[in-house]
Order: structure tokens, then sequence, then C-alpha cells
């Protein structure tokens, strides 16, 4: 009876945590990516980035599922990242079950899902958390697949998810040693090399679904080619701020990603209080001994934390997103078993109901501040709209927000001053108006822009959502000064 009223109480309040999602589901595509996912759902074009390589197929047509019903493309694919993500508090629990007692296994599962960082980003048009919860999923079919090497329909299972996951967050590749894992150990028990080569074959095959489908409508291969070649370029080279563009050294980007991105953002919320509760478990795993965790998550999470390192944007914590489920699964397995004492189960609820509380409470603040406010980007067009006379305004990735919100001004992305003198030369009777990121260009390129400028507003929100745009200063250039001094063309 005990069981039944827990279960009960856990279907209760992953009902209420998806409520709360969808009704929360943000409708804003405040950054250059939502904005490319958002124009998907009216047209899926990669030349034209709707969106932009690899093209995010699952993610998109489950969007062009939902919007025909909320007639918004960005609480579409919002609304798409909540369903997903609650839907994986049943993998959680699953995992979780065959190595402790289910009270234990449906506490575990809520806490994961009671993530503050998880909650924020849970609730955006992003594909990350539709992402982390498809790799829940695949985490659940490799695992039973690992245990019971003989039965071939979870190992295909898990290929299956495992391209799904692909098809929503390539990036996300450095899971597949999983497979890998799960392909030598079938191999090595079964000693039956068919078995693995037709395993291979089928996740070549699963793979081609969604890569077939971006061929097609790329135009041919060939096209298709170009465009991950350009973009596989751009992103390592140019702007995807992996080890190679960054300013940070190697080791700062270490600390960084760490230390900021994945406990303070990622598993704290950037809560002190969180941080007390989390150690304080973590504690209670030391001083009542922990037990075995799962060497193969252990491998996942190492592999995926080197990726996140070295090819990822250092400056959006949403990159290290599935480490934090993951790190929480690794951490409750080490402190639950199905022989837990009275006091370790004491200790154990004393630190996680209040841990879930938290993260639930700090996680409903962050997404309804979200939602009440508008987006840095929004406030800055909105601004300007209601400007009088003619006026120009010169910005960088803003310009993206600035297309998909028709902006009924002139707008235009610069990057080098000497082009910005001769658009604003041609522009003798506007205002013009030009952003922070703008002028720190140009300071980059040694113009000392100071004399030139007054700053006219600056505009704030959430920075969970995006960390870069998430306070942008508006500046006015001086009419009577036309050239900025200094500087190299």
């Amino acid at each position: 009876m005990k069981r039944i009223y827990s279960v009960t109480a856990f279907i209760l309040i992953m009902t209420s945590f998806l409520g709360i999602r969808i009704y929360f589901a943000s409708p804003y595509a405040s950054t250059w990516d939502m904005v490319d996912f958002s124009l998907a759902l009216e047209r899926f074009d990669l030349f034209m980035m709707q969106p932009h390589f690899p093209g995010y197929p699952y993610f998109i047509f489950l969007g062009m599922m939902v919007e025909p019903f909320v007639q918004e493309p960005g609480k579409a694919l919002s609304i798409v990242s909540a369903v997903l993500w609650t839907s994986a508090a049943i993998p959680t629990y699953l995992i979780l079950k065959k190595r402790m007692d289910y009270w234990l296994a449906l506490l575990g599962t809520i806490v994961i899902q009671s993530s503050t960082y998880l909650w924020v980003m849970s609730t955006q048009p992003m594909s990350e958390a539709a992402a982390v919860a498809v790799l829940l999923w695949f985490f659940w079919a490799l695992d039973v697949s690992l245990e019971k090497k003989e039965r071939l329909g979870q190992a295909v299972l898990a290929s299956f998810l495992f391209s799904v996951l692909m098809g929503i967050r390539l990036s996300y590749f450095p899971f597949g040693i999983g497979l890998l894992l799960l392909w030598w150990r079938r191999w090595k028990g079964l000693r039956k090399s068919a078995i693995p080569l037709a395993e291979i074959l089928l996740f070549i095959l699963f793979q081609f679904i969604w890569i077939g489908g971006l061929i097609t409508s790329a135009g041919g291969i060939g096209s298709f080619l170009e465009l991950s070649v350009s973009f596989t370029s751009g992103h390592f080279q140019e702007w995807g701020g992996s080890v190679v563009t960054s300013e940070l050294s190697i080791v700062e980007r270490l600390i960084q990603l760490i230390f900021i991105n994945y406990v303070w953002t990622g598993l704290l919320g950037e809560s002190i209080l969180s941080a007390i509760l989390l150690f304080g478990f973590v504690g209670m795993i030391l001083f009542f001994g922990r037990e075995k965790m799962d060497r193969w998550m252990l491998i996942l999470f190492i592999a995926y934390l080197a990726w996140a390192w070295i090819g990822q944007n250092i400056e959006k914590p949403r990159h290290i997103l599935p480490l934090v489920p993951l790190t929480f699964l690794l951490l409750i397995q080490s402190a639950g078993s199905s022989n837990i004492d009275k006091g370790k189960r004491g200790a154990l609820i004393l630190t996680l109901v209040p841990l879930l509380m938290l993260q639930s409470v700090k996680g409903v603040i962050q997404i309804e501040e979200i939602r009440a406010e508008k987006p840095a980007s929004y406030q800055l067009m909105e601004y300007v709209s209601e400007q009088e006379g003619q006026l120009a305004v010169f910005t960088w990735e803003e310009e993206r927000v600035f297309d998909y919100l028709n902006a009924p001004f002139y707008y235009k992305k610069t990057y080098r001053y000497h082009l910005f003198q001769e658009e604003i030369n041609q522009l003798e009777n506007h205002r013009i108006l030009i952003t922070d990121r703008v002028l720190n260009g140009f300071a980059y390129q040694g113009i000392d822009y100071t004399p030139y400028v007054k700053k006219v507003k600056v505009f704030r929100s959430n920075h969970l959502v995006d960390p870069i745009y998430n306070e942008i200063e508006l500046y006015e250039w001086d009419p009577t000064i036309r050239k900025p001094k200094g500087g190299t063309s």
C-alpha cells in the first residue's frame, strides 16, 4: 500500500511539474539560435539558417506538430522541451530503481527533475533540454543492454535512441562511446561477430534516417557536404567558441567550465543554499560509505566533459547541461542501495527533500521572472520603435532578432569601423544608435570611441537564458562627428 501511495504522489508531482513548465513556456525567440529554430517551423531551409546546420530535424519536426495549436513558433518549441524533459522522469526512475529501493529512486528522480537550471532550459525554445531527455532514455536502453548482453532488442533500441539524440543535438556525440562499450561487451560475451556487426549496420541505418532527410532538403549530397564543411570550419575556427578561437587559455577554460558553468550554474542554480544542501548530501555519502558507481556512466561523463572543455563555447553554460542529471544519477546511486538502514534513510531524506524543494522553488521563480520580463533584445527593439524621427541602429547578433520581429526601423550588423564610417556618411539626416557589442568590436580594432558616444539606455533580462546578450547597452553616436580617430582599416 505504501508503494501505491508513493507512486501516486510521484505521478501527481510530475504532472504538476509538466503543467507548470507548459504554463511558463517561453514564446520569445531572443537569441540567434532561438530565431533559427523558430523560423524553421515556418520554412525549413538550411541555407537560410532556418535552422542553422545540422538542422536538428527531430526537434523541429516536433515543434511543427505543436505549433498549429499555439500559433507561436517559440512557444511551440518551448512546449516540446517541457514535455520531453518531464518524460525523462520515466527512464531516470527505471535506472535508479535497479540500484536501490523504490522510494529512493522516486525521490532521486524528483531531485533530478527539480534542477533549477533544467527548470529554466526546459521552458525555452532551445534543443538542449529536449536532447537531455532523449539522452536519459538512451541511458536507460544502454543500461538494460549492458546488463542483458544476450538480448538484441534493447541494443537496437539504444542505437535508435542515439540516432534521435543526434537528430536533436549533434554536439552530444561523445555519449556514443556508450554504444562502443556495448558492442565490445556483446562481442566479448557472445563471441559472435555477426551480432555486433548487424547492430552497427542498424546504427548506420538509423542515422541515415535524419541525415538522409537533411541531404534531400539541402538539394543533394554535394550541397549538404558544402554546408557541413562551412559550418564545422566556422565553429572551430571563427565563431564557435572552441579552444582554437577562445581568448581564454586552456586552463582558464577548464576553470570556467567546472567551477562557473558546471558547478555554480548547472548544479547549484547559482544558489548558496543549494550549495550547502548538495555538499551536505555529498558529505553524508562519504560519512555513511558510498556504493559502487557505474563505470560506463563515469566514462561518458568524462568524455563529454572533455568535449565541452575543448570544443564548446565556454561562454554558454547550457553546453554542460547533460552533465547535470548525470551527476545526480552518479551521486544518488552512490548513496543508495537495496539495504539502507534507518540512520542512512533519515539522512538521505533530510538532505534530498530540502534540496528538491529549494531547487523547485528557485526554478519556478526563475521561469516566472523570464515570462514576466521580455528579453533584452526585445526591449531594445521596442524602445527604438517608439523613438521619433529617422534613425539607424548598428548591432551585432541583435540583428537576427530584429529580422525575426520585423523591426520597423533601419538596422545593420556592423563589425568593421571603416565600413561603419562609410555607412553613416550616407545617413546624414539619421540619428545614429549603436550597441555596446559594436563599440567593443571597435575598441578591439584600436578605436577610441568614448569621445563620440553617449549612453542612451541599458536593457537587462535573465542571464540564465542568454548569458551573452542578457544586458545590452545602447549608445548614440555624436551626429557632429562622423569619423572616429585611431585604429587601422
